[in-house]
């Protein structure tokens, strides 16, 4: 975020979009874990794939990034995201959890694009 320029306050559907995020490493974490065939592959994917959400995350996606996408780039990335988590819960016998998360985690991204701008409800 440039200097001098005013941040938006922190609305619910901010912290809703934070705990998506959260739930999409965590997610990634898991089903990381679960791809590997031994100890080593185990623990370097599940370091590895939310690391790398992580860092696509900020550099494209972040409020505070100076390389941010504009929407509906950022959605259509955010999106990207959310469903490349949702096929590896699936692939990794977490059907339910990636069906929830995915839909939960598109509706939010996307609703959000509806509020009134300055509401502080855009996600990261």
């Amino acid at each position: 975020m440039p200097q001098g320029e005013p941040r938006a306050a922190v609305g619910r559907a901010d912290l809703a979009a934070f705990g998506v995020e959260m739930a999409m490493i965590v997610t990634l974490a898991i089903g990381g874990w679960r791809l590997g065939s031994t100890k080593l592959v185990h623990i370097t994917l599940a370091v590895l794939l939310p690391a790398l959400a992580a860092v696509i995350w900020a550099v494209w996606m972040a409020p505070s990034s100076h390389r941010r996408l504009r929407d509906p780039e950022r959605l259509v990335g955010q999106i990207a995201l959310i469903v490349a988590t949702y096929v590896l819960a699936a692939k990794t016998h977490l059907v339910v959890w990636g069906i929830v998360f995915g839909v939960v985690s598109i509706l939010l991204f996307a609703l959000t694009r509806r509020t009134p701008a300055g509401k502080g409800t855009e996600p990261g």
